[in-house]
């Protein structure tokens, strides 16, 4: 195993050590992201055959101590496994670190959630070849070395499945600022994705989505901590998503990407 993994095993096997997950503190900072969080929920939602059930892959899984993703229909925060149960399929999960998958599984049976959870090399998954009809990350593939992951998931995910995956950019110059100011919250082989490296998707799937999110929206955090919080991040959100429309080279510079990949191009 190469010095890249261990460092990651390490950096996240202390992470979640106890079942703690002590990155926690920055769940504030995400707050903004509510309105990509639920876009990711409903991509899922619209790449899953209704007909049947779905075989799904929580791909570097963590913790799964996120613990909410997004709001529910009544816009209240809503717990990840809720939503997960939604979806009526059998889910599988993979990590690096064993400290995360012990963790995961405690907070799997907490939440009543069954789920095949196991240790796994996410470059390199022991999976079948067109297992899964949807695999789905959050903050994992910028850890990895984007080829060979990108090569694995057009492996594992059937052609007419989909790989929906909620990931951090590059561009955005206030977001660098945050990266250098908190250098042990990372590992030192993190990379966001770069607009360079959209032609490694198109080299493994035919379909390529990109969604773009946190702009505008990233100084709704300035009102974080005050009652006007949720109305100026929608305010915000409503100017983001026209502007954008007006200057779609703007979203270069958000802080997240939503990628859809389907169509895989290795079957």
């Amino acid at each position: 195993m190469d010095i890249r993994k261990q460092n990651e095993i390490k950096f996240h096997d202390e992470r979640y050590v106890d079942g703690l997950d002590k990155r926690s503190g920055f769940e504030k900072f995400y707050k903004v992201t509510i309105y990509a969080q639920n876009h990711f929920k409903n991509l899922i939602i619209q790449n899953l055959n209704k007909k049947k059930i779905n075989h799904i892959l929580d791909y570097g899984c963590g913790s799964d101590s996120y613990g909410y993703l997004g709001t529910d229909s009544f816009g209240k925060p809503e717990k990840i496994y809720n939503f997960y149960k939604s979806l009526n399929g059998i889910f599988y999960g993979i990590d690096i670190s064993p400290e995360a998958i012990k963790s995961a599984k405690k907070n799997a049976k907490k939440n009543n959630f069954k789920i095949s959870y196991n240790v796994g090399d996410a470059e390199n998954t022991k999976f079948k070849k067109n297992q899964f009809d949807a695999v789905i990350g959050r903050g994992i593939l910028h850890h990895l070395n984007l080829e060979q992951a990108v090569k694995e998931l057009s492996r594992i995910v059937k052609n007419e499945g989909s790989c929906i995956f909620f990931e951090p950019l590059d561009h955005n110059p206030i977001v660098k600022i945050g990266r250098l100011l908190t250098p042990n919250a990372r590992t030192p082989d993190e990379k966001p994705i770069k607009k360079n490296d959209y032609r490694i998707f198109y080299n493994y799937f035919d379909t390529v989505n990109l969604h773009k999110f946190g702009l505008f929206t990233l100084f709704a955090f300035l009102f974080v901590k005050t009652p006007l919080f949720n109305i100026i991040l929608k305010i915000l959100n409503s100017i983001e998503r026209f502007i954008f429309k007006l200057i779609p080279k703007l979203s270069d510079y958000s802080w997240i990407v939503l990628i859809e990949l389907k169509n895989s191009k290795t079957y």
